[in-house]
């Protein structure tokens, strides 16, 4: 048992600094992002339904800002396909905020919406 063992080395955390720094955000030019959207159609070809999803949840990310997690927390009753705000809950810090989308993301919200209904007549949650 080496650890026990008094004449094994102990490695100094001194030695490797441990950086706590968060990379700059990437910012993707049109053509990489046009990239990554097509790329989510063929993500799953068995299964359709990723690429109903992931299409416009790339699309929200890109247009809006959002973190992840806050676009995967987004309920039915957060977006308001009307007026093109959504309502996202618990961002850093336990807040709530509201998000206007551009007309054009909205209009992609509004036709996954129309699919996800298609698809999901009668959803669960």
């Amino acid at each position: 048992m080496c650890i026990y063992d008094p004449s094994t080395e102990v490695f100094d955390a001194k030695a490797v600094p441990r950086s706590r720094a968060v990379p700059p955000p990437r910012i993707l030019s049109d053509a990489e992002l046009g990239a990554l959207i097509s790329a989510c159609c063929s993500v799953s070809p068995s299964y359709p339904g990723s690429a109903m999803v992931l299409t416009p949840l790339i699309g929200l990310l890109a247009s809006t800002g959002l973190r992840s997690g806050e676009a995967l927390r987004i309920d039915r009753a957060d977006v308001d396909l009307t007026s093109g705000v959504l309502y996202i809950r618990k961002t850093k810090f336990r807040k709530d905020r509201l998000v206007p989308v551009h007309p054009t993301t909205l209009d992609a919200l509004r036709a996954y919406a129309r699919q996800r209904d298609l698809a999901y007549p009668k959803p669960r949650d």
